[in-house]
């Protein structure tokens, strides 16, 4: 009898559990299989259990993403207000992955790792962040429209020469915004999604130039004068230009100064006239004749101020205003002449001309007081001259013509000497030029001469 009431309790317990087992199996696939996010799970501070992955979107983007899109920050710059709107800055917002990763928890391995984690999740729940996002760069082109609105250039001061005297006009301290500082503050506020004011800052701009430094100016370091034919026009004017071009150059100090620069373009259009040139050794007519002149006074200018010469190229053949040596040259995109302020002032180039002549006077701060400027010339060779012919179909046979002035040439070494107190302090080796000689051109006709016939009509 006990035998038959323990197998029925044992069948009645094995009904139960089936049915037990049943029903918990339907309950947990029914917990699985929902289409919803389950509980426990929130992006940012919002609880998305519950929820469809369309509903779990739609309330993000209502309750971050829109407000956000609303949002502004006010930058002050002095007394004006600019606004930059969140939506300007093409403001993103990953919710579609945010909702993607919502919905996949609880939905890997089999049921029994599926039922832990969705257990776990409802008594331990997740944040999931949003992760934000803008475009960079249209937050520095913002910050550039402010900063070029508001800049101030600073204004160099200004030196001139009226009369006897100098004029100097102070300088003006310019203005920028602290671009960094604000492009900062702005960058802070939108990381942390936050509206409110910023006060833009200013950084002085202090001019390059200024009165203080130009005060300096007050004494001739180096002046040279050379003399010019005034009676061929077309070079007396070239000269007038160029001196007139270079007046009022300011150098400051470590500066290079470049003559080719300071005269700019030698054309017609930029008053230039022709007259002769040397090419090839030859005279020939080109634009910008007499410009070598300048180039000259302001080299002997500048070896008297004892400055640094940068560039400087003699001429082909000898010329007649300077001694051997002591010449430089310019030819407009090949040949320049260049110096360097070398003094701890600036130097301000004055030049002009008088009736015959041209003088640069160099004014600055003379560092070197009591000193005599002296120059030596120490010939080395002296080249002749040759002859040669050349056939002139224009002059009668036998008829020799000389077309040009012949020079020998000569090969020079040039040394500076500087005197203290009637006393030799320093002998420098400056250049060693040669000069080639100018040929003698000697035209010779070959026109063949004429003959006189007659005829006799009847």
């Amino acid at each position: 009898m006990r035998r038959y009431i323990l197998i029925g309790i044992i069948v009645i317990l094995l009904i139960a559990s089936t049915v037990l087992g049943y029903s918990l199996y339907n309950n947990v696939t029914k917990v699985l299989d929902t289409d919803r996010i389950y509980k426990g799970v929130y992006v940012e501070g919002v609880h998305l259990g519950g929820l469809t992955t369309e509903e779990a979107f739609e309330l993000l983007k209502k309750t971050y993403f829109e407000p956000l899109q609303n949002k502004k920050i006010e930058v002050i710059v002095e007394d004006k207000s600019y606004f930059l709107e969140y939506s300007s800055l093409g403001v993103k917002m990953d919710i579609d992955k945010a909702v993607e990763k919502a919905y996949s928890i609880g939905r890997k391995g089999n049921l029994a790792t599926r039922f832990k984690e969705i257990k776990k999740v409802y008594e331990n729940p997740v944040i999931i962040r949003l992760n934000f996002e803008y475009d960079q760069d249209k937050l520095k082109k913002f910050v550039d429209g402010l900063f070029n609105t508001h800049y101030q250039s600073p204004v160099n001061a200004s030196i001139k020469k009226v009369g006897d005297q100098f004029v100097i006009t102070p300088e003006r301290i310019g203005k920028k915004l602290d671009y960094g500082y604000l492009l900062s503050k702005l960058k802070d506020m939108i990381k942390n999604k936050q509206e409110g004011k910023i006060y833009a800052k200013f950084l002085e701009i202090v001019p390059r130039i200024t009165a203080s430094e130009l005060s300096k100016v007050k004494e001739i370091i180096g002046s040279f004068t050379t003399k010019f034919d005034s009676s061929n026009v077309a070079r007396s004017e070239n000269i007038r230009v160029a001196a007139q071009k270079i007046n009022g150059k300011l150098l400051m100090p470590g500066e290079i100064f470049s003559l080719s620069k300071a005269i700019g373009p030698v054309t017609v259009e930029n008053g230039f006239k022709i007259a002769k040139v040397i090419v090839n050794n030859e005279f020939v007519d080109g634009v910008g004749g007499g410009l070598c002149q300048i180039a000259t006074t302001l080299y002997n200018a500048v070896l008297m101020a004892q400055l640094k010469v940068v560039e400087r190229v003699p001429h082909s053949a000898l010329i007649s205003y300077v001694p051997p040596g002591r010449d430089a040259t310019i030819a407009s995109g090949s040949i320049d002449f260049k110096f360097k302020n070398t003094t701890n002032a600036p130097i301000y180039v004055e030049s002009y001309t008088s009736k015959n002549t041209v003088t640069v006077n160099l004014y600055g701060k003379n560092n070197h007081k009591a000193e005599i400027v002296k120059f030596e010339s120490e010939i080395i060779e002296k080249v002749p001259y040759k002859k040669v012919y050349k056939n002139d179909p224009t002059l009668p046979q036998g008829v020799k013509k000389l077309s040009n002035k012949p020079q020998n040439g000569l090969k020079v070494k040039t040394y500076m000497l500087v005197y203290k107190d009637g006393k030799l302090i320093e002998k420098k080796f400056l250049s060693y030029d040669y000069y080639k000689p100018v040929n003698a051109v000697i035209l010779v006709g070959t026109k063949p001469k004429e003959t006189v016939s007659s005829s006799v009509y009847e």
